[in-house]
């Protein structure tokens, strides 16, 4: 991550942070927020990452984020501090999965409709993969990047959605049973997948000094998100929100163990 990518990401930061989430999506999501039950949860925290790796082949495609799809670790940093919308920077992240990320959305809305319980996160996951051909890389992005879309609505370079598009996706995807404040599932899967995206990036190509330094440098980073989001965004800037620091952190670590698998 050199200098000016680091700068890049910093000043993205600082939209993320000072530029308010339209009131009209807010109310949307705190419509929501009486829901406090599900029919289904996600898996257990000690037990989730066996029930990911339970959908993974054995012979999983892979892709390097940074050599064979461009992306820097600033780049997946770029997308992760901030929605698209705040910024209009057209991150490489985005383009070229756009169909995929629909197809997705469509799998998981069927899903769920037919079985009429919430999608958990192995079973996005497995969706993801039928989706991207069992590439494992690209699936873990095509999630980051529509589970976003659909639970903001601020992203909508990539995915447009609509008050009854947004109300629909909010029982659709799994609830985790150990967040901290709000319950919000949207919120709490799109966290996750983002961190998992963090945590694979992250761990790429460590081997030489200079990555060693710029992947302990993400660690630093992601692993303080809900700490500087407290500070930065609601502190600082005065703007409304939660922060979702269970499910980062154990997204991120989710991450960091698949890229070692």
């Amino acid at each position: 991550m050199s200098l000016v990518e680091a700068a890049t990401a910093l000043k993205l930061v600082t939209y993320g942070a000072r530029t308010p989430y339209p009131e009209k999506y807010r109310k949307i999501i705190e419509e929501n927020t009486p829901y406090t039950s599900s029919k289904r949860y996600n898996p257990d925290p000690d037990l989730l990452f066996e029930e990911i790796l339970a959908v993974v082949p054995l012979q999983t495609k892979r892709t390097n984020i940074k050599y064979e799809l461009n992306l820097s670790k600033a780049s997946v940093l770029q997308f992760f501090v901030a929605f698209t919308d705040q910024h209009h920077t057209n991150l490489p992240l985005l383009s070229p999965l756009k169909n995929n990320c629909l197809n997705l959305v469509q799998k998981i809305e069927k899903t769920s409709q037919r079985s009429g319980v919430p999608v958990t996160v192995p079973e996005q996951l497995s969706l993801a993969l039928d989706v991207t051909n069992g590439n494992l890389t690209q699936a873990t992005i095509v999630l980051a990047i529509a589970t976003r879309a659909m639970a903001r609505n601020y992203d909508t370079n990539l995915i447009t959605s609509d008050k009854e598009k947004m109300l629909a996706w909010y029982k659709c995807v799994a609830p985790f049973g150990y967040t901290d404040g709000t319950f919000d599932p949207p919120g709490d899967t799109y966290h996750f997948w983002g961190s998992v995206l963090a945590g694979m990036s992250s761990q790429e190509n460590r081997h030489g000094s200079y990555e060693l330094l710029t992947g302990k440098i993400c660690d630093l980073i992601y692993l303080n998100t809900a700490s500087a989001t407290e500070i930065l965004r609601h502190k600082v800037c005065r703007k409304r929100g939660n922060t979702h620091e269970t499910i980062d952190i154990l997204g991120y670590n989710i991450g960091r163990a698949l890229a070692h698998t």
